[in-house]
């Protein structure tokens, strides 16, 4: 009786097997419709589309959607992707665009965490400022960049290059050529004392002006393009 019960059963499990198989053969439809969601800045929608045309060879359930989502995050302008599937047929991707933010040297491209990008077309990131640094590490430098645009920014000034030597000391170049000296340490302090001397003072004299120097306890120097001094 036990040997008859096991035999039912085994049959009921190949019949709800080939059942299954087959219901899911016929849901496995071709993928007919992909959505890309995302703020394309260096990326186009299109190009990700065509990215993913190139791997969508399965159907709607038979897609690896781990194995897509690694192959678009290996591209150097996909920071992140989430995959998604929309029934009948449709899959919807999100895109987290990676964000240059500097050049790093010469060659290197940093993101906003301040890792490197393999990007071979730099032509879209002409305008990034540099990172010129002989004293400690990317990351650093990205968060003291962050913090000196955000200070800076009241005062018009944008950040054209920053270059950090062997002893730690900054040096600023602002898009209008002025070279601000803020030496090794108290950068906050420093900056926030350029920004009220800036505002008081130096608006009117930008294109007079060749270095600040902020290394003073309490004040700063201004060397003129004529030498002059205050």
């Amino acid at each position: 009786m036990n040997q008859v019960k096991s035999f039912i059963i085994c049959i009921v499990l190949v019949l709800t097997a080939g059942l299954s198989m087959t219901a899911c053969q016929k849901l496995d439809k071709p993928i007919d419709r992909v959505v890309v969601n995302g703020d394309f800045y260096h990326l186009k929608e299109k190009e990700v589309i065509n990215l993913i045309d190139q791997k969508v060879k399965d159907g709607f359930l038979s897609l690896n959607l781990s194995r897509l989502n690694k192959y678009l995050e290996s591209e150097p302008w996909i920071r992140n992707a989430t995959i998604r599937r929309s029934w009948p047929s449709t899959i919807i991707v999100d895109i987290t665009e990676e964000k240059p933010i500097a050049r790093w040297g010469e060659k290197q491209v940093l993101n906003n965490v301040g890792d490197y990008l393999e990007i071979t077309n730099k032509q879209s990131i002409q305008n990034l400022p540099t990172f010129t640094s002989e004293f400690g590490k990317s990351k650093e430098m990205i968060e003291s960049y962050q913090l000196m645009s955000d200070i800076l920014g009241p005062t018009g000034l944008k950040v054209h290059e920053i270059r950090r030597d062997t002893v730690g000391s900054w040096l600023i170049t602002t898009s209008s050529g002025i070279e601000i000296n803020l030496g090794r340490d108290q950068l906050v302090q420093k900056l926030l004392r350029f920004q009220i001397v800036w505002s008081a003072q130096l608006t009117s004299q930008v294109e007079n002006i060749k270095t600040i120097d902020m290394r003073y306890p309490n004040g700063l120097s201004v060397a003129w393009n004529q030498n002059d001094h205050i």
